[in-house]
C-alpha cells in the first residue's frame, strides 16, 4: 500500500511538472522545475518513509519479540498500558529524530568526497533503527541507545552497511524490512550478551 502511494505519488508530480514546463520553453524555468520536481519527491518519500516507520511499527515490535523468544531469551517484557504508553513515546522521539537525521544525511551525500561521511551516518542511523525495538521494550532511551552503537561501533556500521546495501536493491528492498527487523534484534542481544561475558 506504502509503494503504492510512494508511486502514485511520483506520477502525479512528474506529470504536472512535464504539462507545466511543456508550457514554457525557457531555460531557467526548465531546471528550477527540475529542482522543484527532485525537492518535492525527496520529501514526499521522506514523509512516506516516516509514515511507514510509524505503521509499520507495531508489526516489526511483534516480529522483534518472536525473534527474541526464538532467540530463547526468557526475560522478554510484557504488555500492559502504562508500559505501551511509555514505549510508545520512547519510539515516537527516535524516530523523529531518525527521520530528521536521515534528511540531513541524505542531503549532504549530495556533497562530494563528503558524502562518505553521510553514508557512514546513514549506516549507523540505519543500525540505530532495527536495535531500537528490544531496546525500546526494555525502556532503553535515546542516550542509551546512542551509547550502545558507541560501544558497538564496527558491529553497527557493518550492519548498517548491509541493511543499506538490501534497501538498495530492487524487489530485495521488500524484504529488507523483516530481515532488518530480526538481524537488529539478534545483534543486539549477541553485542550484549558477548560484553556481559567479558
Amino acid at each position: 500500500m506504502i509503494y503504492a502511494l510512494m508511486a502514485g505519488l511520483w506520477t502525479f508530480v512528474h506529470s504536472a511538472v512535464l504539462a507545466a514546463v511543456s508550457a514554457y520553453t525557457g531555460i531557467i524555468f526548465i531546471l528550477a522545475s527540475i529542482l522543484v520536481l527532485g525537492a518535492l519527491s525527496f520529501f514526499a518519500v521522506s514523509f512516506l518513509t516516516f509514515m511507514m516507520t510509524l505503521l509499520s511499527s507495531p508489526f516489526n515490535d511483534v516480529l522483534a519479540e518472536k525473534t527474541e523468544r526464538a532467540l530463547g531469551i526468557t526475560h522478554v517484557p510484557h504488555w500492559s498500558v502504562g508500559r505501551f504508553l511509555r514505549v510508545f513515546w520512547i519510539d515516537l522521539r527516535k524516530t523523529t529524530l531518525t527521520m530528521f537525521t536521515g534528511i540531513i544525511f541524505s542531503l549532504g551525500m549530495l556533497l562530494p568526497v563528503a558524502n562518505v561521511i553521510f553514508f557512514l551516518g546513514l549506516a549507523l542511523l540505519n543500525t540505530f533503527t532495527f536495535i531500537t525495538y528490544p531496546q525500546s521494550r526494555r525502556e532503553h532511551g535515546l542516550s542509551e541507545s546512542l551509547q550502545w552503537i558507541r560501544n558497538h561501533f564496527w558491529l553497527s556500521l557493518g550492519f548498517g552497511i548491509t541493511t543499506l546495501l538490501l534497501f538498495s536493491i530492487p524487489l530485495v528492498d521488500f524484504f529488507a524490512l523483516p530481515v532488518s527487523v530480526v538481524g537488529g534484534t539478534i545483534l543486539f542481544f549477541e553485542a550484549s550478551h558477548s560484553e556481559a561475558r567479558f
